[in-house]
C-alpha cells in the first residue's frame, strides 16, 4: 500500500493512510526522471509546438510492506499546444502534456505514487496542469489502444463541461512506463473539434529518455 502525502497539491483526506506502526527506513531517497517529448515529425503532422517544460520536484512518504520511506522526485512537465486558428471562447483550448516522474525501490518494490491512484484522480491532477480548471460532469466515454516506445496502451476519453464557459470538452488520458519512469499523457480539447487523431500521433511519437537542453 502506499501513502501519498503531496504531488501536485492536496490530496484528500479520506485518501491518507495511517502510519502508525510502520519503521521509517532510513534518509530520504532522491531520484530524477528524465522528460519525455513529441518527436518533430509528429508535431509537424499535427499543428502543434512546444509550448512549455516545468521541472518539479515534490516531497513524498511512501509505504510498503509496514514500511514508511521519504522520497524527493524530480518530475518533468512538457507541454505542447495547437498552432492554429479555431473559433472557440477558452483561452487555451486544445493541449497535449507529458509528465514523467521516477520510479524508486522501497523494502525491495518498485513504487510510484502516480500509480497508486484512480483515473478520476489523477485526471484531475493533470487537467489542472492544462489550465481547463474548473471542468464538471467528467464522466468515461471510451476506451482505445495505441502503440508508444514499444509498448501497447491504453488511452480514457472523458467528457466533461467547463463551468464557466459552458463549453463541452473531451479528454484524453493514458500512462506508458519506459526506461524505470512512468510517462503521463493528457490531451484536451472542445468537444466540437475531434482531436482524436491527433492525440494518437502525438502519442505515437513520444520519445523518451531525452536530455533537457534538447527540448
Amino acid at each position: 500500500m502506499l501513502r501519498r502525502r503531496r504531488f501536485l497539491g492536496t490530496v484528500a483526506a479520506g485518501g491518507a493512510l495511517s502510519i502508525a506502526g510502520c519503521s521509517l527506513l532510513g534518509d530520504a531517497l532522491s531520484d530524477e526522471a528524465q522528460p519525455a517529448i513529441v518527436s518533430q515529425d509528429a508535431l509537424d503532422e499535427t499543428g502543434y509546438s512546444h509550448e512549455r517544460t516545468d521541472e518539479q520536484t515534490l516531497s513524498e512518504t511512501v509505504e510498503v510492506a509496514d514500511e514508511s520511506q521519504d522520497v524527493e522526485l524530480t518530475s518533468w512537465l512538457v507541454e505542447y499546444a495547437y498552432g492554429g486558428a479555431i473559433d472557440v471562447d477558452l483561452p487555451n483550448p486544445i493541449r497535449y502534456l507529458l509528465f514523467s516522474t521516477p520510479t524508486v525501490s522501497v523494502a525491495g518494490r518498485d513504487v510510484n505514487p502516480l500509480e497508486q491512484i484512480d483515473k478520476e484522480e489523477l485526471l484531475s491532477k493533470m487537467s489542472s496542469r492544462s489550465e481547463f480548471e474548473g471542468l464538471e460532469n467528467i464522466e468515461i466515454v471510451g476506451e482505445r489502444q495505441v502503440e508508444t516506445l514499444d509498448t501497447e496502451v491504453e488511452i480514457t476519453e472523458f467528457d466533461a463541461e467547463t463551468e464557466d464557459a459552458d463549453v463541452d470538452v473531451r479528454l484524453h488520458l493514458g500512462s506508458v512506463t519506459n526506461e524505470g519512469d512512468l510517462i503521463v499523457f493528457f490531451a484536451a480539447h472542445p468537444e466540437a473539434l475531434d482531436e482524436t487523431a491527433n492525440v494518437d500521433l502525438l502519442t505515437e511519437g513520444i520519445e523518451h529518455p531525452v536530455d533537457p537542453d534538447d527540448i
